[in-house]
């Protein structure tokens, strides 16, 4: 998530050291903060949704559909029916 960031870059995360570390700390503790749920009852996927909503942003800026960049998700389930179809475990 972290890859692309620029963790010295001033003009993004603030001008010193104890600004940059204090928003880090308000993004980091954001996501602790989000309804993850259990990974076991995987009804609630908070990155995936906003992985599909950024791509689909991303997409459209781009003058493309989402479904160029990525596999819908309804997609991704279909095919796991189909391969797990007929298997016992």
């Amino acid at each position: 998530m972290f890859d692309n960031i620029d963790f010295n870059n001033e003009n993004l995360l603030g001008k010193t050291v104890a600004k940059r570390n204090e928003r880090l700390t308000k993004i980091l503790e954001g996501i602790a903060s989000l309804p993850l749920g259990n990974y076991g009852d995987n009804t609630i996927d908070v990155f995936g949704d906003a992985y599909e909503y950024l791509m689909t942003m991303y997409a459209e800026n781009a003058g493309k559909v989402g479904g160029e960049f990525f596999t819908p998700q309804e997609v991704s389930e279909l095919l796991v029916e189909l391969a797990l179809y007929g298997k016992k475990r």
